[in-house]
């Protein structure tokens, strides 16, 4: 047939709104395509390809793994896809918005070295100041592995790590404020379209204390919860115990989730304990507020009026929200 009726991955890509690196991962990886071959060497995708590929980015992004779906028959994609009942937004290829994965941890045996690859090449485009390729890396991982594991064996230590090398003096201020500024627009993405999921969990609610300006920690937490089938409104970082209270009373929650940091220290013990107190003090006894992050240190001698409890790390938050029942 040649190149007649034939797209190139350019095309494909724009009408998929996958990036030119998923669609030749998931090629190559997972064989969710076979396109044919130019002279060149260059591919060549029939039209029932694109239109597969496109069903198949579109599930990705409802919640399916894209391990879990690829070799599937398209009738049996079809099928899946009308489970939904409701058109799904295509997703646009880089950082604003993309495919979401399954909530699945467990990595398949050969995800190990990929997923050490995946790390390095973030940190590698991080480290050269290559910011296009530092948001490209990152949309493969979203592609490449279940969401889960994108948050905490990517995401969670890469902050951690650079924070460290930041501190030796082997990374600038500036490369970290853009690996915030970058992860920071594909979990708002992330974190939008999971809200767009049927939801029956828990009402759980986001927020750092005022003057607290870190967020990642919460926003972390609040796409594993929504993952878990929890029904979250995430205020951000830097909310006054009033506006806390007010939401918390407004979406009817039964949690209150609070991210703390290391500024939380420069905040100082006292005024945290206040702000926690005062906001259990104008909520019903049946709302608990969880505290996570590195300043929980500091309270843990406090005795509040009722529920308080202190998560260990974003690991153990998944554990606990996984076995949440209403």
């Amino acid at each position: 047939m040649g190149e007649l009726n034939r797209h190139n991955i350019k095309i494909v890509a724009q009408a998929t709104g996958l990036s030119p690196e998923a669609i030749r991962a998931w090629e190559t990886r997972y064989q969710a395509v076979t396109p044919e071959r130019a002279e060149t060497g260059r591919r060549l995708y029939s039209q029932s390809e694109l239109e597969r590929l496109r069903l198949l980015a579109k599930l990705v992004q409802a919640g399916h793994r894209i391990g879990n779906i690829a070799r599937l028959a398209d009738e049996d994609l079809k099928a899946l896809f009308s489970d939904f009942g409701v058109e799904l937004p295509l997703p646009s290829s880089g950082p604003h918005s993309a495919p979401l994965n399954v909530p699945e941890f467990p990595l398949d045996a050969d995800e190990g070295p990929e997923l050490s690859r995946a790390y390095a090449l973030v940190l590698e485009a991080l480290r050269d100041f290559q910011w296009e390729d530092l948001s490209n890396h990152l949309f493969y991982a979203r592609t490449a592995f279940a969401l889960p594991v994108f948050v905490l064996k990517i995401i969670a230590p890469m902050f951690q790590e650079v924070g460290l090398l930041v501190a030796r003096g082997e990374m600038s201020v500036a490369q970290e404020h853009t690996l915030s500024a970058t992860v920071r627009n594909h979990l708002g993405t992330i974190l939008e379209n999971l809200k767009m999921r049927p939801s029956n969990g828990h009402r759980i609610v986001f927020a750092t204390q005022e003057g607290d300006l870190h967020e990642f920690g919460i926003l972390l937490a609040a796409i594993l919860a929504l993952l878990h089938g929890h029904k979250v409104h995430y205020l951000g970082p830097n909310v006054p115990a009033p506006d806390l209270v007010l939401s918390v009373r407004r979406f009817n929650a039964d949690i209150v989730v609070l991210g703390t940091s290391p500024a939380t220290k420069h905040l100082n013990r006292i005024s945290l304990a206040i702000y926690v107190q005062d906001v259990l003090n104008q909520l019903l006894p049946s709302v608990s507020i969880w505290m996570g992050g590195e300043g929980v240190a500091a309270l843990s001698s406090v005795h509040f009026s009722h529920d308080v409890r202190f998560v260990p790390s974003l690991g153990d938050f998944q554990d606990w929200v996984s076995g949440l029942r209403k």
